[in-house]
Order: C-alpha cells, then sequence, then structure tokens
C-alpha cells in the first residue's frame, strides 16, 4: 500500500484559503451587528385609547396646563404630569409641547392621567409620543459599527499596517539617532575650537615627535607630513621607508608609531625650520595635523561653505600662532571676516598677486616648473580666496605657488579644478582629507567678535 504525502502547496493553500474564509465571516458578522443595533425606520404612529382633554376652538378661558390640570385633576400644580404624558406628540398642526410653560393650542388632544374626571375629560385615541431618533443605543451601535469595521480593516490590512508601524518606528529612531549623533558633533566641535584657542601642550608633543624622526640619525632624510595624536601615542604620515629611531615602530609602510609616555623630555633635536604642523581637526582616535610645508600649490577646501570656512579659519589660527610673520595676502571679496587674518595684505584680484609675490619673495632663475609630485619647501607666503574657482583662475594660481614667484601657497574655501590638496567638508561639521584618506571633525572657530 502506498501512502501519497501532501505537497509543500497543500500546506500552503489551506491557510490562505482559511484567511479568505475567516475574513469573509468577519464581514458579514460585522453587518449583521450593524443591522441588529440600529432602530429600525419609523412606520405609521402607534395610537393608544386613554383620557384626553381637546382644546376648544375660540375659547374665552385660560387653556395653559395649569388651568386644564385644575379643570380635569383639581390640582393646577399637576400641570407637569401633563406635560410628560404629551411631551413630542405631534399634535394636528404639527406641533407639539416642548417645555411646560408651553401654551396648547386649539384643536390639540392632550392625553390625561387614568384619574382625571369631569365635563372636559373625554375617551379617545391617540398617537404614542415622539422618541428622538438619536438615542444611546444609535450611538452605541454606530461606535460599535466603527470599531468593528476599522478592526476588520486593519485585519485585513495588518502586513501593510506593521510594514508602515515598523517604517515610522524605524525612521523615528533613525531621526534620534541622528539628533544625539549632531550634537555630540556640535560639542566636539567645540572642544576642538577650545584647544586650538588654549591647548599649546599637544603641539609642543607632537613637535617633540616630530623633531625625534627628522633629527634622529636612525631615521636620516625621513620626512613627516602628517601625524595623529591620540590617547595611545602618535601615529605618523612618513615620506620614506627608513628605519624607525627607538621609541617608534613601524606599523606598515609609511606609518609609524610612538608610545608619547616613552618619550624622554631630556632630549632634544634640532628644530626643522620648514614644517608648518597645523591641527586639521578631530578623529575618533585623536587630533589630526599635517604640515602646510608639503602643499606643493593649492589647497581647495569644498563642500558645505559653512564647515569649509571653519576649516579654512581654523587652519589660518594655526598658521599665524606658529608662523606670526608669515606674509598673508587675501584677494577678492572674502564674506567671512576669519578669513583674513590680522595684517593680511589685501588685493582684489589674482591677476594683481603677482606684483604682491614678487615683492614678498623675489623671482628666481628659470621658467615655470610644473610638478607632478609634491615637494617639500619652506613656506614663503599663503594666498587666502574664496571659491569656485574657474580654470583660468585656477591656472593663475598655480603659476604664482610655482619656482617662478617663490615657494608661497594658496588656501581656498571653495572647489578649484586641478587643486593639489583637495579636502571636502561636509553639512554635519565633518571633513574628508583625501591626501590623507582620514575623515576629521572640524573645530567651529568662532569670530573676532564671538560669533559664526
Amino acid at each position: 500500500m502506498s501512502v501519497i504525502a501532501p505537497g509543500r502547496g497543500d500546506f500552503a493553500v489551506a491557510p490562505r484559503a482559511l484567511l479568505v474564509v475567516l475574513r469573509a465571516l468577519l464581514v458579514v458578522l460585522m453587518a449583521l451587528i450593524g443591522v441588529g443595533t440600529v432602530p429600525a425606520p419609523a412606520g405609521a404612529a402607534e395610537t393608544v385609547e386613554v383620557k384626553v382633554y381637546v382644546v376648544p376652538p375660540g375659547a374665552s378661558r385660560d387653556e395653559s396646563l395649569p388651568a386644564i390640570a385644575e379643570r380635569t385633576l383639581g390640582d393646577p400644580g399637576r400641570a407637569g404630569e401633563i406635560f410628560e404624558l404629551n411631551r413630542s406628540r405631534p399634535q394636528p398642526d404639527g406641533f407639539g409641547l416642548t417645555q411646560p410653560s408651553d401654551l396648547p393650542r386649539p384643536g390639540w388632544v392632550l392625553q390625561l392621567p387614568e384619574d382625571a374626571a369631569g365635563p372636559d375629560v373625554r375617551t379617545g385615541r391617540v398617537a404614542a409620543p415622539g422618541r428622538p431618533y438619536w438615542n444611546i443605543k444609535l450611538v452605541l451601535s454606530l461606535i460599535g459599527c466603527v470599531v468593528i469595521g476599522t478592526g476588520t480593516g486593519l485585519f485585513l490590512a495588518r502586513r501593510r499596517v506593521g510594514g508602515w508601524v515598523r517604517r515610522t518606528v524605524g525612521q523615528a529612531r533613525q531621526a534620534r539617532a541622528l539628533r544625539r549623533r549632531r550634537a555630540a558633533l556640535l560639542r566636539r566641535r567645540g572642544e576642538l575650537a577650545v584647544e586650538l584657542t588654549a591647548d599649546a601642550v599637544l603641539p609642543a608633543v607632537v613637535g617633540r615627535g616630530v623633531g625625534e624622526l627628522t633629527g634622529s640619525a636612525a631615521a636620516a632624510n625621513t620626512e613627516v607630513y602628517a601625524v595623529l595624536a591620540g590617547t595611545d601615542g602618535l601615529r605618523a604620515w612618513l615620506s620614506s621607508p627608513a628605519r624607525p629611531p627607538v621609541g617608534w615602530t613601524s606599523e606598515h609602510r609609511g606609518h609609524w608609531h610612538r608610545d608619547v609616555t616613552t618619550t624622554d623630555p631630556a632630549v632634544s633635536y634640532p628644530a626643522d625650520d620648514r614644517a608648518l604642523l597645523v591641527r586639521v581637526g578631530g578623529t575618533a582616535d585623536g587630533t589630526l595635523f599635517a604640515d602646510l610645508s608639503w602643499l606643493d600649490g593649492v589647497l581647495s577646501v569644498a563642500g558645505d561653505p559653512a564647515v569649509a570656512a571653519d576649516a579654512v579659519a581654523a587652519l589660518l589660527l594655526e598658521v599665524a600662532r606658529q608662523r606670526p610673520h608669515l606674509p598673508v595676502v587675501s584677494v577678492g571679496p572674502v564674506p567671512d571676516p576669519r578669513l583674513v587674518p590680522a595684517g593680511a595684505h589685501r588685493v582684489e584680484r589674482i591677476a594683481d598677486l603677482r606684483e604682491v609675490v614678487r615683492a614678498a619673495a623675489p623671482a628666481r632663475a628659470g621658467s615655470v616648473v610644473l610638478r607632478d609630485a609634491a615637494r617639500r619647501r619652506r613656506l614663503a607666503g599663503l594666498m587666502v580666496l574664496c571659491g569656485p574657482l574657474d580654470e583660468s583662475e585656477a591656472g593663475q594660481l598655480v603659476e604664482l605657488c610655482s619656482s617662478e614667484c617663490g615657494d608661497w601657497a594658496a588656501v581656498v574655501s571653495g572647489p578649484v579644478p586641478g587643486a593639489h590638496w583637495r579636502w571636502q567638508a561636509r553639512p554635519d561639521g565633518t571633513m574628508y582629507v583625501a591626501n590623507l584618506g582620514q575623515a576629521v571633525t572640524v573645530a567651529a572657530v568662532a569670530s573676532a567678535g564671538g560669533g559664526r
């Protein structure tokens, strides 16, 4: 005897069919509950045989409810009973009693209590008192229909609703995480600005470490173009694969590490008068310093304009502290006063720079030489511009930074075609330093007036 095992499709079809049936039952149940709870529309008015009082036409006597109660019940104080028996009962003229002070009109038939007596009391059939359509039963019925309909709809669309809820919750979490990250970056930018203006210890530590590398016999001809100062020591980017001196270890080609705590402050090395190490920004591992003596031409800080201006302002502040006598020329309109250092020479056009540069650094013999690879040099001056620059302006800057006019460099807050160094500022306050392959947080440097 063979046994036929159900296929995978049999188990897949059954739940779907059951779900369809369940949905249909819910819809039918909702309809039945709605029909059963909504009051039926009013048909012909019901009548009852009771004692009544007919308001005579053209009567000269008082026909108010207290007067009728006194004539039929012997007590005008029972007028309220007559009002309650006839409240909202439609009369022949289409009106009716709505409040105890209403005056019955001629021809109205008013129901009286069972103990009414007297010559004005008759027996007749009257319409049953009207009931308002909107009542607690109808309201509860409508609420029940809405609840059942909403529940059924949510059940039928539970996957879409669940996906929407998950997406909404996920977006809210991402927004909170983004706000926390931005707040942390803003705090870090403020801390970096304080370090930039008040901390002289870290640059001294970095300078001492670089002095070990450039002045040590073991690392002869070694040139350092960047240093990362962190809690675990110094990490240096090097231009040559020489053997590391004592205290330094080689992490990989072109990168050496030094534990700062092992540095002997009693050992001194000759200062490298070409080096111009400036703080670029903070990373997760520490503070990044770059040597501007390697800036062979133009530095372009593009991207977000506000963050780019912060980065250039921080760089100029570092240059002013370390090389206060370095000539600085500001070119063209500069919307941010932080980009015009104190004592900077001002010119209107890039074409006007040539005479200024030649006066500060006499021209050398020979023609313009464009270099494919960077070389280290002793900076003779710095040009500061606000971009963007076009191809012609960028070409003029490259020419001015060549050997014809001395060892000048240009720093531009904005994009420059063909710039030697290109840093990309981001709206969240960070910047990618392409020539070092590092992402840093930019210091939020305040202007001289205390604002941004």
